[in-house]
């Protein structure tokens, strides 16, 4: 508890200094750089100083970066984005890594892989929704199927080679490749089967594929957190998911439980002889009784579809209605209403930090668009091609050109490099740095006077400056000095008195011997 909260007090004090920071140049700031080269801004992000991040003026930095040079209005990017899903080659020649002053903008990014993503929900539709006419018994892959192989090792590539972070809907695309992969082994093995088996092979296989339609349609989601309306929507129904899956593991213990007694229940004993009995097996057994217990959450389920067993015997039908009334008031009265309260909770809750929350993500949603340098799904795939044969190239001919034609060769992308020339060739002009004062000036303690950023911040807080401090210090130890200097005066004085006794009583002695010599 007082970790919480002297962690909140550090966060609210470095949002104050952010504030005042950031108030004339939050560019300068935000991209310099700490003993580690790493960037404040990602610095913010990493140790998720969530206060910090969802602060106007990192935000306005974080818009400039999301739009970049592109000075457009909200429809000009719903166009471009409608033009080029209808129209595949201004898509493709956005997404191509051949340098161009529009690819590395993070919006334009966003858009590529938005239409991608989409095109990939179409090919799915494809494949497994709408009913096209064809033998089940014929394997042979059709044309639209070879659009999705393409899509797939993209996707697979993408997943070997990222460095992006994986949660929540992030595992999403991992899982449809798995699921897509898997599908298209059991088209092979369904190879070597005939008839009905042939047929429940392929049955699976198409709905591995539809899982992972929905899979695809759900991770739309991560796609409209970046508008400031579904953002927050979505912050609140990921911690809703959260909510439901630990309500889940209590709900799953409770009904097994009921599950596995009326299974019991519905096992009666016969005589069996004159003192041997035997349990016998009724209508339901434990398939029957999970699902009847499963739909009774929804209220699907009543009591009669457990007394209307004929071959059931008096007690046992008897004992069902006790164990099922049970059931309900546990698991449906009590349990459902506590998931309710919590959720509601959580919502209440997060109605307030969810602003905060999606400015968040967003921002790191963003700063990861910018740093990202792979390609949109299938489009790597031809880059990672052209890289490889540069590469060949190079090692065969042992020669090294300029590389002009493909861009992404650093790791980290080119805005934020981009970034960083510009603010240098800004200032050499201005201050006639040099390249070693540069890089010293680009570190967090050199790109502000943090001293006078010390002393705003106390003086807005109505407390003493540095400067008032260190008068005050000084002040105290001249005090200090004169007290120290007192005694010592005190004594030097008595010394001197001490002193002047002894002269005069010698010159007394003089005067003395000199008037009697001349009597």
């Amino acid at each position: 508890m007082e970790l919480d909260i002297a962690s909140s007090f550090c966060e609210t004090m470095a949002k104050d200094l952010i504030s005042i920071s950031c108030a004339e140049d939050s560019e300068a700031v935000l991209n310099s750089l700490d003993g580690k080269n790493v960037a404040f801004l990602d610095f913010l992000i990493e140790c998720e100083l969530k206060q910090c991040v969802s602060h106007s003026l990192v935000q306005q930095y974080v818009t400039q970066i999301w739009f970049g040079d592109l000075k457009w209005e909200q429809w000009k990017f719903m166009l471009l984005f409608l033009v080029a899903l209808i129209f595949p080659p201004l898509w493709v020649y956005l997404s191509l890594p051949f340098k161009n002053k529009h690819r590395q903008i993070p919006i334009i990014k966003f858009i590529c892989r938005l239409i991608s993503h989409l095109y990939l929900i179409l090919i799915l539709c494809l494949t497994v929704v709408v009913p096209w006419n064809y033998s089940g018994h014929v394997l042979t892959p059709h044309w639209y199927e070879y659009f999705l192989y393409i899509w797939i090792l993209g996707m697979l590539l993408s997943e070997i080679s990222s460095e992006r972070e994986r949660s929540g809907l992030g595992w999403f695309p991992t899982i449809v490749v798995f699921l897509a992969l898997f599908s298209e082994l059991l088209r092979i093995i369904a190879i070597g089967y005939h008839g009905s088996e042939r047929l429940n092979i392929v049955f699976v296989r198409n709905q591995c594929l539809g899982v992972a339609l929905t899979l695809c349609v759900l991770q739309l989601l991560q796609f409209l957190s970046i508008h400031r309306l579904f953002g927050p929507w979505g912050v609140i129904i990921g911690h809703l998911v959260v909510d439901v899956l630990r309500f889940l593991l209590i709900l799953t213990i409770f009904f097994t439980s009921f599950a596995l007694q009326l299974t019991a229940v519905f096992k009666p004993l016969e005589v069996d002889g004159e003192n041997s009995y035997t349990a016998t097996t009724t209508t339901p057994d434990f398939v029957l009784i999970v699902e009847l217990l499963f739909f009774g959450i929804f209220g699907l389920t009543n009591q009669k579809d457990f007394s209307s067993i004929t071959d059931a015997p008096e007690n046992t039908r008897n004992m069902s209605k006790v164990v099922f009334g049970l059931y309900n008031v546990l698991c449906i009265i009590v349990l459902i209403n506590l998931l309710i309260a919590m959720m509601s909770d959580t919502y209440q809750r997060l109605q307030e930090q969810s602003d905060v929350e999606w400015k968040f993500g967003r921002a790191r949603l963003i700063r990861n668009m910018e740093r990202e340098t792979a390609n949109p799904t299938p489009i790597n795939l031809f880059s990672k091609l052209v890289r490889i044969c540069k590469r060949l190239y190079r090692t065969r001919c042992r020669c090294r050109t300029p590389e002009n034609a493909v861009a992404g060769s650093e790791p980290n992308g080119l805005s934020a490099p981009q970034r960083r020339r510009k603010l240098r060739d800004k200032f050499r002009r201005e201050e006639s740095m040099g390249e070693s004062s540069y890089q010293e000036w680009c570190l967090i303690y050199s790109v502000v006077d943090w001293e006078t950023i010390v002393d705003k911040f106390l003086d807005s807080r109505g407390e003493p400056t540095l400067r008032k401090k260190t008068k005050l210090v000084t002040r105290k130890e001249h005090k200090r000095t004169l007290l120290h200097a007192r005694p010592a005066q005190i004594a030097g004085a008595s010394n001197q008195n001490v002193n002047f006794s002894d002269i005069a009583d010698s010159t007394v002695v003089k005067m003395n011997v000199v008037s009697s010599l001349k009597v």
